[in-house]
């Protein structure tokens, strides 16, 4: 009794296996029928969203199961797309980021060096302006000759600059 069982269990098997393949025959000449969605340009369904396809009635058959399948594709490549805009113009790189970091540092560096060097020049000018009015005092010099050195000081200072 078993093998008897066993032989209809095997013609069942072999049976549903051939309505398999002639399904799967059919399901890939509708397949082909079908137009390749290369991108989002060439696509018929361009502004149709997934749920609106799910919702409109169709009858979802194994066509219709492959153009959902290839909308939601396109959905997915159109938010890529979108991401790696975004990434584009808001996100920066660390090489960036680290080389304009190197640079405001040199540049609060050189900023010290500056100012430390414009206090030294100050401290310098006013010592020699010291040492010259000291020198005139000692010369006895009158006010007029005074004035007369200092604008010519001033002069040659400006036209150095």
């Amino acid at each position: 009794m078993e093998i008897r069982e066993a032989e209809k269990e095997i013609c069942r098997l072999e049976l549903e296996a051939r309505r398999s393949l002639m399904e799967n025959k059919r399901v890939r000449k509708e397949l082909q029928k079908v137009p390749a969605i290369m991108g989002p340009l060439e696509s018929g369904m361009k502004n149709i969203s997934l749920s609106g396809l799910q919702d409109s009635g169709m009858s979802v058959r194994h066509t219709n199961t492959v153009q959902l399948k290839r909308l939601q594709v396109l959905n997915m490549w159109r938010e890529i797309q979108r991401l790696k805009e975004e990434i584009k113009e808001k996100l920066v790189s660390t090489d960036t980021t680290a080389a304009t970091e190197k640079d405001i540092e040199d540049l609060k560096a050189e900023t010290i060096r500056l100012i430390a060097s414009n206090d030294r020049l100050k401290t310098t000018n006013q010592k020699l302006e010291n040492k010259i009015n000291m020198v005139l005092q000692r010369e006895k010099s009158s006010k007029t000759t005074r004035w007369a050195l200092w604008d010519g000081i001033q002069c040659d200072l400006c036209t150095e600059r």
